[in-house]
């Protein structure tokens, strides 16, 4: 986790997270970190905390604040293996995959396990946008390891080509 949010805040790009079930707390101790050390360098917005207990329409609500200003989605692990916990990963990436104003940019990383294995492996996955050509596709294929310099390099690299593109 450290190696993306260093790459990300080198590149200039901005972090948005919820809090999640464990890995946001992670993210907001990785951002401190790096921010520490780097000048303050980075851009870092925690929004909305999801609570169990919140209702369908709530969690949609802030999972729709956290993604407003986002034309990108990283998706690491996921709560379980059976996923019956990682229902809102699922879900978020179903909400803003269908942002085609912006034809977002979504990259699950597959070698974290649970709802990333499982959105990279899906068909939904398959026929997004970016996914379906080469130039794009290629990169995410080098995503299916678990060296995190190598997971790090290409998310920034998708990036970076997408912005191209916008």
């Amino acid at each position: 986790m450290s190696k993306i949010v260093k790459e990300l805040f080198k590149y200039g790009y901005s972090l948005y997270s919820g809090n999640g079930r464990g890995l946001g707390e992670i993210v907001v101790a990785q951002v401190d970190n790096y921010k520490r050390n780097n000048n303050g360098v980075g851009r870092f917005v925690n929004r909305p905390l999801i609570f169990t207990g919140d209702s369908n329409d709530v969690k949609l609500n802030k999972n729709d604040f956290i993604m407003k200003d986002c034309h990108t989605m990283i998706i690491i692990s996921g709560q379980d293996e059976s996923l019956e916990t990682s229902k809102n990963v699922i879900s978020q990436f179903k909400n803003f995959s269908k942002k085609n104003n912006n034809k977002p940019i979504i990259i699950p990383i597959p070698s974290t396990g649970y709802a990333a294995k499982e959105i990279y492996t899906s068909e939904e996955f398959k026929n997004t946008y970016y996914y379906k050509q080469d130039k794009y596709r290629n990169i995410f294929n080098r995503m299916e390891t678990s060296d995190t310099d190598v997971i790090s390099q290409n998310i920034v690299e998708l990036i970076n080509l997408f912005n191209q593109k916008s």
